[in-house]
């Protein structure tokens, strides 16, 4: 399964990637290779964010001056799909932490400009990744959605580099292509090519409730994002191109807007749930 991408306005060239500039070097004619942007992350302080290509690399850059502080290379089919930032109990920066395509999880090491700590997700594909909310300055567990149909649960300890397997929720049919965690912490809600949005209870581990997203019999359209507002309304953008919000307590419709005409695979929130921001495979 590949997410979907915006087609490029050039011819692209055999390897699929559009040629925007050459450069002559030795008397010859050097190809260079655009990567695409595949996510972004902003640090919880706001000093700096990290991007993430699709040939695997990942830079950091400043917050106010947006040059590139960090670049660090990646590897031949590693996609890079998420960022993370963390920070657990006697940290004294925060962590970077990038969600492959190949199943890996990774910290990066802006100072060596490499990874320095790679755990496997035991669930193939991670489609997306996400932090726990802050608490205190705090970020201690990740979550990753993953292609064999389940949301793994990952810890960051001080002083020790990557993340610990800590549990699984239970499988759902298909690839969790989104997830995103509630305000408190305590629920996770994933989405994924079943046309589904699933309401888990971090500590249980137990499916709380089930939203159909499709609004006919037809095959049911991917949740490509999901995002959760602060007095706890889900929002989902799908296949359909369509941005949906729900109740979380009952699971009800509460709004349909229909402003794309292909798949939505951004979400973003303002951090007092007033505005939502969504962006996806056609050009709006």
């Amino acid at each position: 399964m590949k997410r979907p991408r915006e087609a490029a306005a050039d011819v692209p060239d055999a390897h699929g990637l559009t040629v925007l500039h050459r450069v002559r070097a030795s008397s010859k004619l050097v190809p260079w290779h655009v990567a695409a942007v595949t996510c972004i992350a902003a640090c919880p302080d706001g000093s700096v964010f990290a991007a993430g290509y699709d040939d695997g690399k990942v830079e950091v850059f400043d917050g106010a001056l947006f040059n590139c502080l960090a670049r660090i290379p990646g590897s031949d089919g590693s996609e890079i799909s998420s960022i993370a930032w963390a920070r657990a109990p006697g940290d004294a920066h925060w962590r970077l932490f990038a969600s492959t395509l190949d199943g890996s999880l990774l910290e990066l090491s802006c100072q060596q400009l490499q990874p320095i700590a790679a755990t496997d997700s035991f669930g193939g594909a991670i489609w997306c990744m996400r932090p726990a909310p802050a608490a205190a300055g705090v970020v201690k567990q990740l979550a990753a959605a993953c292609g064999d149909g389940s949301v793994k649960l990952f810890a960051v300890h001080g002083a020790v580099a990557g993340a610990e397997y800590v549990k699984s929720l239970p499988r759902v049919e298909g690839n969790v292509l989104a997830l995103a965690w509630h305000p408190d912490g305590r629920s996770i809600v994933s989405g994924g090519s079943d046309g589904c949005i699933h309401c888990w209870d971090v500590q249980r581990g137990t499916e709380r409730q089930r939203i159909t997203v499709g609004t006919s019999s037809a095959a049911p359209p991917c949740v490509w994002s999901l995002t959760v507002l602060r007095d706890g309304t889900i929002v989902s953008g799908d296949g359909d191109g369509a941005v949906q919000f729900w109740d979380g307590r009952f699971g009800t419709l509460l709004a349909r807007h229909q402003q794309f005409a292909a798949d939505v695979l951004a979400l973003a929130a303002s951090p007092d749930g007033a505005s939502v921001w969504a962006s996806g495979v056609d050009p709006r």
